[in-house]
């Protein structure tokens, strides 16, 4: 399938890594709820295009010209050397990021909501989306995907503010998992399922997001790997109670895989809801 004439309205016009969000997916339509959750990235002479509903997941890319496509070609082939100052993300989730400082109204409701401060927002260069290169989600914060592999940052998170904004998150990143990384004392790493969670949790110790609540064999030889790497002798599993219910299999694989104890936490409520006092309380109990 590729993109109609009515999906196409409008995206012509776009810059060069500029994103037109708020458009109806040519596959799913929107669902039931005709949710306008497809976006369309003009990179390099091609469009990306990614339905961001859960049960959809379209997603493609389609050159401009058949040029395009040949010196595209060309460029992939081209192998980066170990002297470079600066790697290329693969170039289907290529972005260039909001540069606008939070304002401080927005700060403020960050503070008041999910407890964020100063320290989170400087240290994790999270920023806001008012224009430029996400056309259609303004008024959303940018949240950086940190490669664990590579402790670089791979690509965004882009999550609404406003609960009327559809859909809440928006992913432009080829990683499934998020490392932010605690105080070089850490010595436990906690497994959550979201960026904001973990974001609170790196002031305190090492966090992955698991960008959602499955934990396959991947995502588990991948939490082997960082306990080996960074050393942590605790690991803490915190979901809430219906993915933990989900994920029996999948956490009895993680405790086969990994050679440290392993804490799993049913959570009444996201770790990013936490109070700070909550959240310290929290840690003193199942961190180590």
């Amino acid at each position: 399938m590729s993109l109609n004439s009515a999906t196409l309205v409008g995206v012509d016009k776009l810059a060069d890594g500029e994103t037109a969000g708020g458009l109806l997916c040519p596959r799913c339509s929107g669902g039931t709820s005709k949710e306008h959750s497809f976006s369309v990235t003009k990179t390099r002479g091609k469009l990306l295009y990614h339905c961001h509903r859960a049960t959809c997941g379209y997603s493609g890319a389609e050159y401009l010209s058949s040029l395009d496509r040949e010196l595209d070609n060309e460029s992939s082939q081209k192998v980066p050397r170990s002297g470079d100052l600066f790697f290329r993300a693969p170039r289907d989730t290529s972005y260039r990021g909001p540069q606008e400082p939070i304002p401080p109204d927005v700060v403020e409701t960050l503070s008041q909501r999910w407890s964020l401060t100063e320290w989170h927002l400087n240290a994790w260069n999270i920023r806001f989306i008012n224009r430029g290169t996400f056309r259609g989600f303004c008024g959303r914060i940018a949240l950086p995907v940190i490669d664990p592999r590579t402790g670089t940052r791979s690509g965004l998170l882009v999550r609404a503010l406003d609960p009327r904004d559809k859909p809440k998150t928006l992913l432009y990143s080829e990683c499934t998992s998020s490392l932010y990384l605690g105080p070089s004392t850490s010595k436990s790493l906690v497994l959550v399922e979201d960026v904001i969670s973990s974001i609170r949790l790196s002031r305190y110790t090492s966090s992955l997001a698991l960008l959602g609540t499955s934990l396959n064999q991947d995502k588990s030889l991948l939490v082997r790997e960082l306990v080996a790497r960074y050393k942590y002798s605790n690991l803490v599993l915190a979901l809430d109670k219906d993915a933990l219910g989900k994920s029996i299999t999948q956490v009895a694989r993680l405790r086969l895989l990994v050679p440290v104890p392993v804490q799993v936490v049913a959570l009444n409520k996201d770790l990013k809801n936490h109070t700070e006092q909550e959240l310290t309380s929290w840690l003193k109990e199942h961190t180590k």
